[in-house]
């Protein structure tokens, strides 16, 4: 038998679940398979030659964030004359949200070589997904070469791709939906700022926003507010964890809103937190704002030229002497007004994004604003199928 060497090939897919490309990777290789293994966000897929493929998927917000901005700071280097090519592929992974590893071995056998990599590029197809080779080459599921790092490529033109899991959503665009788009990108323009072209395919529709109850809005504005305060309380100086727990302990009488906390929120909560942390959670303030303008008792600049007004929100939030009172004061805004703001987070995100990828500095625009905007109207709107907290994404 001769001797083999260990092999990564990695898909990156814009997809709904990593349940989706597991089955794929079961289906693609179930001629050659024995057993399959399943683990969180993985797979083992045993061949009948007793070796193994490893699948290990990254669908975490926060790290996917990290890769892909990498990745177009990377292949923003590659000397492709081609603009719209260069600009039509940096889009493509701007939208990737899943990352999945694939480890295997090879050996002489060229016919063993080809058939794994048969089967890997129709797990691509069957899931839309570019796959990169550790030359650093971007192929398409088709096989083809979409961008290699010395900046060749075998197309002239590319429209990014995604998998039906996500076409499904059947977004209808009306024609406020159309010129909201137009308006914000204008606007964007005549900020000096870089703007997309064209629509993308994550921008919502009215029929796909789903908003939770003014009760469950008031009660994550609560949790968001309460550990924002408790980290100003931490980083402020001369300021401490017991401080901000006897603050956080406040609002929690007040308003009794702890069934609500996310997972990442209860752990903040229960030890001090490393300064990076508390900055994060400080960051949140921007978050509170959007759900409170949401019901209907704020105003919001979404000019996003500055940081909101804690101190006015901290005043509006304790003029209530408990969640019903805070409920019942609220006029949860319509749909369609969520909706437009969500529209303009979005693009202003794609700006900042674009912005920090070409070294472009944005004056009079708060970045972390426009993201954290981003991820509150994410959840609001229900745009990643999830009312989990922490596990909402920002892709654009």
């Amino acid at each position: 038998m001769s001797e083999r060497q260990d092999a990564v090939i990695t898909l990156y897919s814009v997809i709904k679940n990593d349940d989706l490309i597991l089955e794929a990777f079961k289906k693609a290789f179930a001629d050659f398979t024995i057993d399959v293994l399943y683990a969180d966000h993985a797979m083992k897929l045993i061949l009948q030659d007793n070796s193994e493929i490893e699948l290990h998927i990254i669908d975490d917000e926060k790290e996917m964030r990290g890769q892909t901005d990498g990745m177009m700071n990377f292949f923003a280097q590659a000397p492709l004359n081609n603009e719209e090519l260069m600009a039509s592929v940096m889009q493509q992974i701007q939208l990737f949200n899943h990352i999945t590893g694939v480890n295997f071995q090879l050996d002489a056998q060229e016919a063993r070589t080809n058939a794994i990599m048969e089967c890997l590029f129709a797990a691509a197809r069957s899931t839309s997904s570019i796959v990169l080779y550790p030359s650093m080459s971007l192929f398409t599921p088709d096989a083809k070469l979409l961008l290699s790092i010395e900046g060749a490529s075998d197309l002239e033109t590319w429209r990014p791709i995604a998998h039906q899991s996500i076409l499904d959503e059947e977004r209808v665009y009306d024609a406020e939906d159309k010129q909201n788009f137009i308006d914000v990108t204008d606007e964007i323009k005549k900020r000096g700022y870089p703007a997309i072209a064209s629509m993308l395919p994550i921008q919502l529709s009215l029929d796909t926003v789903e908003l939770p109850s003014v009760e469950t809005i008031a009660k994550r504005l609560l949790c968001i507010f309460a550990t924002s305060v408790m980290a100003e309380c931490e980083l402020m100086e001369d300021g401490s964890y017991a401080f901000g727990v006897q603050e956080f302990s406040r609002l929690k009488d007040q308003f009794a809103f702890v069934d609500a906390l996310s997972e990442r929120e209860k752990a903040f909560v229960m030890e001090a937190a490393e300064e990076q942390e508390a900055i994060q959670f400080s960051w949140r303030y921007e978050c509170a704002a959007v759900l409170l303008w949401a019901l209907g008792l704020y105003g919001l600049d979404a000019t996003y030229e500055s940081v909101c007004n804690v101190s006015e929100m901290s005043k509006i939030i304790r003029s209530y002497s408990s969640l019903d009172e805070l409920c019942k004061a609220a006029k949860l805004r319509s749909k369609r007004e969520i909706l437009n703001m969500h529209t303009r987070a979005l693009y202003y995100d794609w700006t900042c994004v674009e912005a920090r990828i070409k070294h472009i500095e944005l004056e009079n625009l708060e970045s972390g604003v426009v993201q954290e905007h981003h991820y509150a109207l994410n959840w609001l709107c229900n745009a990643n199928h999830t009312r989990n907290w922490d596990q909402i994404s920002c892709n654009t």
